[in-house]
């Protein structure tokens, strides 16, 4: 299991604010993983997991 700060959508928004982007904070990176399918972050247990 990742550690929050190590997942990517830490370091996206520095990234994105060097290249020009001016509003753009981890929870909306990482809102946006989510609705993309890069991040699964349901329980195991959980029926939505696997959809």
């Amino acid at each position: 299991m990742h550690s929050v700060i190590k997942l990517p959508f830490s370091y996206i928004p520095k990234d994105l604010k060097a290249a020009g982007s001016r509003s753009c904070v981890p929870t909306n990176v990482y809102a946006w993983m989510r609705a993309a399918g890069l991040v699964n972050d349901h329980l195991v247990s959980c029926d939505f997991r696997l959809i």
